[in-house]
């Protein structure tokens, strides 16, 4: 009888360190961003340097662009953002360690508003959404072309240039 319950005992805690365990590692799996459903028809060999140089060129694309907020500007129920491009790996690229380039920028076209508090210069962000035409953006004064991309999702991290902990 003895053997009994200690072999039962033994089953039971080998089965909630298994449980615990298995559980453990769910925690630690990665979370992505966004839906597969979002993702899903995304151009996943989408060149974003080809889209700079020739953005009209390159319209119609579901693509998925990581970046930092330059400005933004709500009017009319809709929210148009001004992105420095920032590359996505398995996560958004906070900070480069190597030496500064100059990063480029482009447009986000959102149908809907966004609360204030999101929109802070330096915020970090990342959209799937579809390439549109190159619209005008006028940085210090001077007119200058930008690819823009109509969101279909979007998400804002409140860090104002500083990479979240």
């Amino acid at each position: 009888m003895c053997k009994y319950n200690l072999k039962k005992r033994i089953w039971r805690a080998l089965g909630l360190v298994l449980c615990f365990g298995l559980a453990a590692m769910d925690g630690c799996a990665a979370i992505p961003t966004f839906s597969p459903l979002v993702l899903d028809g995304m151009d996943e060999h989408f060149d974003v340097a080809v889209w700079w140089k020739t953005p009209n060129a390159v319209v119609g694309r579901k693509v998925e662009l990581g970046g930092r907020l330059v400005r933004a500007e709500v009017r009319n129920g809709e929210t148009f953002l001004v992105a420095s491009h920032l590359p996505i790996v398995d996560q958004l690229v906070y900070e480069s360690l190597e030496t500064p380039r100059p990063l480029k920028e482009y447009g986000i076209y959102y149908r809907a508003t966004i609360d204030s508090k999101w929109l802070a210069a330096g915020n970090h962000l990342m959209v799937v959404g579809v390439t549109s035409q190159a619209k005008p953006f006028y940085p210090g004064g001077r007119q200058q072309a930008i690819p823009f991309v109509t969101a279909e999702c979007l998400h804002l991290w409140r860090s104002a240039g500083r990479p979240p902990p």
